[in-house]
């Protein structure tokens, strides 16, 4: 289990090591602190999933939910 936190925790940090410097040269503030926070909770997401054995719903499931009623709707019309 340590493993994969430490395999998660790497693969982190080579991301932001990649990346970041670019952010910084070019002045992108707004990107670089968007990026550090999708960065963090990407990770903390990852480490609370594989340590607890906590499943995490997937995030495609919300655009099913989302734009079914959205299909239907266009699906009749295009029957008619």
């Amino acid at each position: 289990m340590w493993i994969i936190v430490a395999g998660i925790c790497t693969a982190s940090l080579a991301c932001l090591v990649v990346e970041a410097p670019a952010l910084r040269r070019t002045q992108q503030k707004k990107d670089l602190i968007v990026f550090y926070l999708m960065l963090l909770a990407g990770t903390a997401l990852s480490i609370i999933e594989f340590a607890t054995n906590f499943k995490l719903p997937n995030p495609s499931r919300l655009i099913i939910i989302v734009y079914k009623p959205v299909y239907e709707v266009v699906k009749t019309l295009l029957e008619q």
